[in-house]
Protein backbone atom coordinates (compact mmCIF):
# COMPACT_ATOMS: atom_id res chain seq x y z
CA UNK A 1 0.00 0.00 0.00
CA UNK A 2 1.22 3.52 -0.78
CA UNK A 3 0.02 6.86 0.59
CA UNK A 4 0.80 10.45 -0.29
CA UNK A 5 2.18 12.93 2.23
CA UNK A 6 1.45 16.62 2.51
CA UNK A 7 0.57 19.48 4.85
CA UNK A 8 -2.87 20.76 5.78
CA UNK A 9 -3.88 24.42 6.08
CA UNK A 10 -2.41 24.51 9.59
CA UNK A 11 0.93 23.19 8.23
CA UNK A 12 0.46 19.83 9.93
CA UNK A 13 1.61 16.61 8.29
CA UNK A 14 -1.15 14.47 6.79
CA UNK A 15 -1.21 11.24 4.80
CA UNK A 16 -3.90 10.65 2.20
CA UNK A 17 -4.90 8.83 -1.00
CA UNK A 18 -4.07 5.23 -0.03
CA UNK A 19 -3.45 2.99 -3.03
CA UNK A 20 -3.21 -0.78 -2.94
CA UNK A 21 -0.17 -2.28 -4.65
CA UNK A 22 -0.79 -5.78 -5.96
CA UNK A 23 1.06 -8.19 -8.20
CA UNK A 24 2.15 -10.92 -5.80
CA UNK A 25 -0.72 -13.29 -5.33
CA UNK A 26 0.85 -15.39 -2.57
CA UNK A 27 3.94 -16.01 -0.53
CA UNK A 28 6.29 -13.78 1.42
CA UNK A 29 6.30 -10.07 0.53
CA UNK A 30 8.12 -7.65 2.82
CA UNK A 31 10.87 -5.10 3.50
CA UNK A 32 9.88 -2.31 1.14
CA UNK A 33 12.41 0.54 1.14
CA UNK A 34 12.59 3.62 -1.07
CA UNK A 35 15.82 4.44 -2.86
CA UNK A 36 14.48 7.16 -5.18
CA UNK A 37 11.46 9.46 -5.50
CA UNK A 38 9.22 6.71 -6.95
CA UNK A 39 11.24 3.49 -6.68
CA UNK A 40 11.61 1.10 -3.78
CA UNK A 41 13.14 -2.32 -3.24
CA UNK A 42 10.98 -5.22 -2.12
CA UNK A 43 11.64 -8.79 -1.00
CA UNK A 44 9.35 -11.39 -2.57
CA UNK A 45 9.09 -15.17 -2.37
CA UNK A 46 9.96 -16.77 -5.72
CA UNK A 47 9.83 -20.42 -4.64
CA UNK A 48 9.16 -22.21 -1.34
CA UNK A 49 12.05 -21.31 0.96
CA UNK A 50 13.64 -18.84 -1.48
CA UNK A 51 13.29 -15.06 -1.88
CA UNK A 52 14.62 -12.48 -4.32
CA UNK A 53 14.71 -8.69 -4.42
CA UNK A 54 12.79 -6.62 -6.97
CA UNK A 55 12.50 -2.90 -7.65
CA UNK A 56 9.00 -1.40 -7.81
CA UNK A 57 8.32 1.90 -9.57
CA UNK A 58 5.21 3.74 -8.37
CA UNK A 59 5.16 5.96 -11.45
CA UNK A 60 3.95 3.10 -13.66
CA UNK A 61 3.52 0.24 -11.14
CA UNK A 62 6.21 -1.79 -12.89
CA UNK A 63 8.75 -4.02 -11.20
CA UNK A 64 12.23 -5.21 -12.16
CA UNK A 65 14.13 -8.21 -10.72
CA UNK A 66 17.38 -7.17 -9.01
CA UNK A 67 18.60 -10.55 -7.74
CA UNK A 68 18.03 -13.90 -9.42
CA UNK A 69 20.49 -16.20 -7.69
CA UNK A 70 20.33 -19.73 -6.28
CA UNK A 71 20.34 -18.21 -2.78
CA UNK A 72 17.70 -16.24 -0.85
CA UNK A 73 18.12 -12.47 -0.63
CA UNK A 74 16.23 -10.14 1.67
CA UNK A 75 16.64 -6.88 3.68
CA UNK A 76 17.71 -4.93 0.58
CA UNK A 77 19.41 -1.53 0.77
CA UNK A 78 20.11 0.26 -2.53
CA UNK A 79 22.90 2.84 -2.53
CA UNK A 80 24.26 5.01 -5.34
CA UNK A 81 25.45 3.80 -8.72
CA UNK A 82 23.43 0.59 -8.80
CA UNK A 83 25.00 -0.84 -5.64
CA UNK A 84 22.65 -3.18 -3.80
CA UNK A 85 23.24 -4.78 -0.41
CA UNK A 86 21.22 -7.73 0.84
CA UNK A 87 21.16 -10.29 3.57
CA UNK A 88 21.73 -13.57 1.79
CA UNK A 89 20.91 -17.03 3.09
CA UNK A 90 23.31 -19.36 1.35
CA UNK A 91 20.78 -22.14 0.76
CA UNK A 92 17.17 -22.82 1.70
CA UNK A 93 16.24 -20.20 4.31
CA UNK A 94 14.01 -22.72 6.07
CA UNK A 95 17.21 -24.47 7.20
CA UNK A 96 18.49 -22.45 10.17
CA UNK A 97 21.97 -23.95 9.81
CA UNK A 98 22.63 -22.23 6.49
CA UNK A 99 24.95 -19.18 6.68
CA UNK A 100 23.29 -15.76 6.60
CA UNK A 101 25.67 -13.03 5.43
CA UNK A 102 25.60 -9.52 3.95
CA UNK A 103 26.24 -9.53 0.22
CA UNK A 104 27.11 -6.70 -2.16
CA UNK A 105 25.58 -6.73 -5.65
CA UNK A 106 26.61 -4.53 -8.57
CA UNK A 107 23.29 -4.56 -10.43
CA UNK A 108 24.83 -2.97 -13.53
CA UNK A 109 27.75 -5.38 -13.88
CA UNK A 110 25.99 -8.44 -12.50
CA UNK A 111 28.63 -9.03 -9.81
CA UNK A 112 27.78 -10.38 -6.34
CA UNK A 113 30.02 -11.21 -3.38
CA UNK A 114 29.78 -11.44 0.42
CA UNK A 115 31.16 -8.75 2.73
CA UNK A 116 32.09 -9.38 6.37
CA UNK A 117 32.22 -13.00 5.21
CA UNK A 118 33.44 -14.28 8.58
CA UNK A 119 30.11 -13.23 10.17
CA UNK A 120 27.32 -15.62 9.13
CA UNK A 121 24.70 -14.89 11.79
CA UNK A 122 23.47 -11.43 10.80
CA UNK A 123 19.75 -10.67 11.04
CA UNK A 124 19.56 -7.02 9.90
CA UNK A 125 21.90 -4.15 9.10
CA UNK A 126 22.09 -0.48 8.14
CA UNK A 127 24.74 1.33 6.09
CA UNK A 128 26.23 4.42 7.75
CA UNK A 129 28.86 5.19 5.10
CA UNK A 130 30.64 3.50 2.20
CA UNK A 131 32.79 1.52 4.65
CA UNK A 132 30.84 1.39 7.92
CA UNK A 133 27.56 -0.15 8.99
CA UNK A 134 25.52 -1.28 11.97
CA UNK A 135 24.68 -4.97 12.06
CA UNK A 136 22.19 -6.99 14.10
CA UNK A 137 23.92 -10.12 15.35
CA UNK A 138 21.55 -12.98 16.08
CA UNK A 139 22.07 -14.52 19.49
CA UNK A 140 20.83 -14.93 23.05
CA UNK A 141 20.63 -12.06 23.50
CA UNK A 142 20.91 -10.46 20.07
CA UNK A 143 23.12 -7.37 19.79
CA UNK A 144 23.85 -4.41 17.56
CA UNK A 145 27.47 -4.02 16.50
CA UNK A 146 29.41 -1.37 14.61
CA UNK A 147 31.40 -2.79 11.69
CA UNK A 148 34.15 -1.18 9.63
CA UNK A 149 34.87 -3.02 6.38
CA UNK A 150 38.54 -2.05 6.72
CA UNK A 151 38.82 -3.91 10.03
CA UNK A 152 37.93 -7.40 11.22
CA UNK A 153 36.70 -6.69 14.74
CA UNK A 154 33.16 -5.66 15.67
CA UNK A 155 32.24 -3.11 18.34
CA UNK A 156 29.19 -4.32 20.26
CA UNK A 157 27.07 -1.36 21.34
CA UNK A 158 23.41 -2.36 22.04
CA UNK A 159 21.83 -5.45 23.64
CA UNK A 160 18.30 -6.70 22.85
CA UNK A 161 17.61 -4.44 19.86
CA UNK A 162 14.57 -4.62 17.60
CA UNK A 163 14.76 -5.30 13.89
CA UNK A 164 14.53 -1.70 12.59
CA UNK A 165 17.63 0.52 12.24
CA UNK A 166 17.70 3.85 10.38
CA UNK A 167 20.72 5.98 9.55
CA UNK A 168 20.71 9.54 10.89
CA UNK A 169 24.28 10.49 9.92
CA UNK A 170 27.62 8.82 9.25
CA UNK A 171 28.05 8.43 13.00
CA UNK A 172 24.52 8.05 14.38
CA UNK A 173 21.38 6.00 13.88
CA UNK A 174 17.90 5.42 15.29
CA UNK A 175 16.77 1.98 16.36
CA UNK A 176 14.18 -0.03 18.27
CA UNK A 177 15.05 -1.20 21.77
CA UNK A 178 13.14 -4.24 23.02
CA UNK A 179 12.16 -3.90 26.68
CA UNK A 180 9.69 -6.67 27.51
CA UNK A 181 6.78 -8.35 25.75
CA UNK A 182 5.24 -5.77 23.41
CA UNK A 183 7.05 -2.84 25.06
CA UNK A 184 9.59 -1.21 22.77
CA UNK A 185 11.40 2.13 22.80
CA UNK A 186 12.58 4.29 19.95
CA UNK A 187 16.17 5.37 20.65
CA UNK A 188 19.16 6.93 18.93
CA UNK A 189 22.83 6.02 19.20
CA UNK A 190 25.77 8.36 18.66
CA UNK A 191 29.01 6.57 17.79
CA UNK A 192 31.17 9.57 18.64
CA UNK A 193 29.73 9.86 22.15
CA UNK A 194 29.20 6.09 22.52
CA UNK A 195 25.82 6.91 23.97
CA UNK A 196 22.19 6.01 23.36
CA UNK A 197 19.33 8.44 23.94
CA UNK A 198 15.66 7.67 24.57
CA UNK A 199 13.24 9.28 22.11
CA UNK A 200 9.80 7.82 22.86
CA UNK A 201 7.98 4.58 23.53
CA UNK A 202 6.58 2.93 20.41
CA UNK A 203 2.84 2.24 20.11
CA UNK A 204 1.91 -1.28 21.18
CA UNK A 205 2.78 -3.86 18.55
CA UNK A 206 4.92 -1.53 16.43
CA UNK A 207 8.36 -2.82 15.43
CA UNK A 208 9.12 -0.64 12.41
CA UNK A 209 9.52 3.10 11.75
CA UNK A 210 11.01 5.57 9.32
CA UNK A 211 11.89 9.26 9.11
CA UNK A 212 9.89 12.03 7.46
CA UNK A 213 11.65 14.84 5.54
CA UNK A 214 11.68 17.12 8.60
CA UNK A 215 13.43 14.53 10.78
CA UNK A 216 10.30 13.45 12.64
CA UNK A 217 9.42 9.77 13.02
CA UNK A 218 6.57 7.87 11.39
CA UNK A 219 5.09 4.45 12.10
CA UNK A 220 1.92 2.52 11.29
CA UNK A 221 -0.55 0.83 13.64
CA UNK A 222 -3.83 -1.02 13.29
CA UNK A 223 -5.64 2.33 13.69
CA UNK A 224 -3.62 4.53 11.32
CA UNK A 225 -0.36 6.32 10.51
CA UNK A 226 1.37 8.01 13.47
CA UNK A 227 4.01 10.75 13.62
CA UNK A 228 6.29 11.91 16.44
CA UNK A 229 8.19 15.19 16.51
CA UNK A 230 11.15 14.78 18.93
CA UNK A 231 11.30 18.51 19.66
CA UNK A 232 7.73 18.51 20.96
CA UNK A 233 6.12 16.98 24.03
CA UNK A 234 3.02 15.75 22.22
CA UNK A 235 3.90 12.08 21.82
CA UNK A 236 2.52 10.28 18.78
CA UNK A 237 -0.10 12.10 16.71
CA UNK A 238 -2.32 10.56 14.04
CA UNK A 239 -1.77 11.79 10.48
CA UNK A 240 -4.09 9.24 8.87
CA UNK A 241 -6.86 7.00 10.22
CA UNK A 242 -7.88 3.82 8.44
CA UNK A 243 -11.49 4.01 7.20
CA UNK A 244 -14.20 2.38 9.32
CA UNK A 245 -14.36 -1.33 8.72
CA UNK A 246 -10.90 -1.52 7.16
CA UNK A 247 -8.70 -4.03 8.98
CA UNK A 248 -4.99 -3.28 8.56
CA UNK A 249 -2.02 -5.02 10.21
CA UNK A 250 1.08 -3.04 9.14
CA UNK A 251 4.51 -4.65 9.49
CA UNK A 252 6.84 -2.33 7.53
CA UNK A 253 6.92 1.33 6.54
CA UNK A 254 9.18 3.44 4.30
CA UNK A 255 9.21 7.12 3.29
CA UNK A 256 10.78 8.42 0.08
CA UNK A 257 12.14 11.49 1.86
CA UNK A 258 9.55 13.70 0.24
CA UNK A 259 5.85 12.98 -0.24
CA UNK A 260 5.22 9.23 -0.38
CA UNK A 261 4.90 6.36 2.07
CA UNK A 262 4.79 2.67 1.31
CA UNK A 263 3.51 0.08 3.78
CA UNK A 264 3.65 -3.68 4.00
CA UNK A 265 0.56 -5.19 5.66
CA UNK A 266 -0.14 -8.75 6.69
CA UNK A 267 -2.40 -10.68 4.37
Amino acid sequence: MSLRLGRDTADRWIAYAPQQIDGWAHGYVSQARFYSYTQFTLTIETAPGFTDVVSVDLSDMSYTPLTETSYSEFSPVMSGGGSLYTLTVEGDQRDASNPQRIWYHDTRQGISAPILSEHDDIGYYELLSASTLVIYKIGSPSKLAFADLRESDLQYIVTDPGRCIRRLSASSFAYVQNISGSTRYLKTYDMERRQSDFIIGLPSGVEDFDLLPDGSYVCATSTGIMRHEPRSQTGWTTIYEWPDGMEVAPTRISCNGSNRLVLITQR
